[in-house]
């Protein structure tokens, strides 16, 4: 699939907005896959982009939740506006992946809901501003963004 850039903007960015999903789902597959961009493969996520250049991607099947749990639960939004989440998070309810994590976790939740989470926290706690224990419930913020992070 292909589209044509019509103003300057960052790949990620583009591709986020052609493609309506998350910017952070997007960058994993432009480092891990990678993007044609008028012919040429990059897997630079701040390439900037012109008018006129033609975007090309073949990882549609990539683009399911990278989680292997079901997230079959719900939380309770608290806030929320264009740069933040402010979510009640239930006891129990891991916040981010680990090795050590068996089963669904906040960020998956997020991740499923089709969130735009920043990526200054790493791969695992795209978005997490700071942690609260597992078996703590209460007030979790959230980044959308680098910026508000």
């Amino acid at each position: 699939m292909e589209f044509t850039c019509k103003e300057l903007k960052r790949l990620d960015v583009a591709m986020s907005e052609a493609l309506n999903l998350p910017r952070n789902q997007i960058e994993k597959l432009i480092k891990n896959v990678g993007v044609y961009v008028n012919e040429h493969l990059t897997h630079k996520c701040s390439l900037k982009l012109q008018v006129s250049d033609v975007v090309r991607y073949e990882f549609i099947q990539a683009m399911e939740s990278s989680s292997p749990y079901d997230v079959d639960f719900d939380v309770p939004v608290l806030y929320e506006d264009d740069d933040i989440l402010v979510v009640n998070k239930p006891p129990f309810l891991t916040v981010h992946g680990a090795p050590s994590v068996k089963e669904a976790t906040l960020v998956d939740w997020l991740q499923k809901r089709g969130i735009s989470l920043s990526t200054i926290s790493g791969e695992e706690r795209h978005g997490i501003v700071h942690r609260i224990d597992k078996e703590t419930s209460g007030a979790l913020v959230i980044a959308k963004n680098n910026e508000a992070h």
